[in-house]
């Protein structure tokens, strides 16, 4: 999974979030808990959720 961010004022590069092993599934999903956050999750091929978040 890749992601970048915007700062107020340009974007950011992209940035790799690494994959558990064995890869993912597709459809990853994102939402955003509250102002200045956002969640990632996605599931592995071994049916495990994975998530990484961003504040």
């Amino acid at each position: 999974m890749w992601h970048k961010w915007w700062d107020g004022s340009r974007w950011s590069n992209w940035e790799d979030f690494g994959a558990p092993e064995g890869g993912v599934r597709p459809s990853p999903g994102a939402v955003s808990g509250g102002q200045d956050r956002i969640d990632c999750y996605v599931r592995g091929r071994k049916d495990h959720m994975w998530h990484k978040w961003y504040s």
